[in-house]
Formats: C-alpha cells, sequence, structure tokens
C-alpha cells in the first residue's frame, strides 16, 4: 500500500481547514450584512483613505487611553481590526465589514480613522490571507503586510500614532 509523505498530509489537512474556515465564514455573511444594514452608520461605501486620519484630539485621546491595565486603545483596535477581518473574510465589502464590526465591539474612533483599520483589513484580505489566516497579530502576517505595503499606507492613513 502507498504512503503518504507528512509533509503532503499535512498541506491538504490545512487546505482542508482553511476551505472549512472560508465556508464557515461565508455562511455567516448574511448575519454580518444584516447587521451591516440595520447599522445607523453615515458611511456609504469605502472611506477614502486621506493622510493623517487619526492626528485629531479625539482619536488620539483614544488611542493612547489605557483601557485595561497594560492595553491600550491602540493595541484592542489592532486586535479587533485582526478578529474582525477574519469575520469579514467572505463579506462583499470586508474593509466597511470590519469597520462595523470594530465600532460594534466598542473601538471609539471616527469614521476616517476607523477607515484606515479597515483599508489594513482589506489589503491583508487581498494579500496575505495565507500568512494571517491562522494568526492576524503574527510575525509571518506582520512582515507579508510590511511586504505588500499595507502597514506603509495604513500609517500614511493614520498619521504618526506614536
Amino acid at each position: 500500500m502507498f504512503e503518504c509523505p507528512r509533509s503532503i498530509m499535512r498541506f491538504f489537512i490545512s487546505i482542508s481547514f482553511v476551505s472549512m474556515l472560508v465556508l464557515a465564514l461565508s455562511a455567516c455573511g448574511d448575519a454580518t450584512e444584516e447587521k451591516a444594514e440595520d447599522n445607523d452608520s453615515d458611511s456609504n461605501g469605502p472611506i477614502q483613505l486621506e493622510p493623517d486620519q487619526c492626528q485629531n484630539e479625539e482619536d488620539l485621546d483614544w488611542l493612547h487611553s489605557e483601557l485595561e491595565p497594560g492595553e491600550t486603545g491602540r493595541d484592542f483596535a489592532r486586535d479587533k481590526a485582526g478578529d474582525c477581518g477574519l469575520g469579514c473574510i467572505s463579506h462583499s465589502q470586508p474593509d466597511d465589514c470590519a469597520i462595523r464590526c470594530m465600532k460594534d465591539q466598542g473601538v471609539e474612533l471616527t469614521d476616517g480613522c476607523a477607515g484606515c483599520y479597515g483599508h489594513i483589513v482589506l489589503c491583508t484580505i487581498n494579500d496575505c490571507l495565507q500568512q494571517c489566516i491562522d494568526d492576524p497579530q503574527s510575525d509571518i502576517c506582520y512582515d507579508c503586510q510590511e511586504d505588500k505595503g499595507c502597514n506603509d499606507e495604513f500609517y500614511a492613513c493614520t498619521g504618526d500614532l506614536d
């Protein structure tokens, strides 16, 4: 009997897992879209990327605030962008979906600043999905975002957050 090498088996198991995840998220797409329609957001389509969207006092204060010991608003927004991005993979407008999801989960940013986070979600889905699907906060995901220009676009949009 033919024995399949472990590396090939792992590859097919990984592909199967990713396929199941995408299918599961697709099944949730209708609920996400319904929730988005119920949201009273005044956003009509993708938010245009303009520089320094997070440089106002309101956004900077929230991003630098300590929400919990050791967690700033910036940390919280980054984590929620990753979580929401995974939940919005199959959405027709994953950036808008992620923005609504982030705000629903307590991210308190203006539409312009939240749009920067939505855009990095879109860039990541389009260019780094394979590297980021297991852990959006991983080094391999960050390296891909860096290589594909997602981070440069994000920081041009937000302005200096330090």
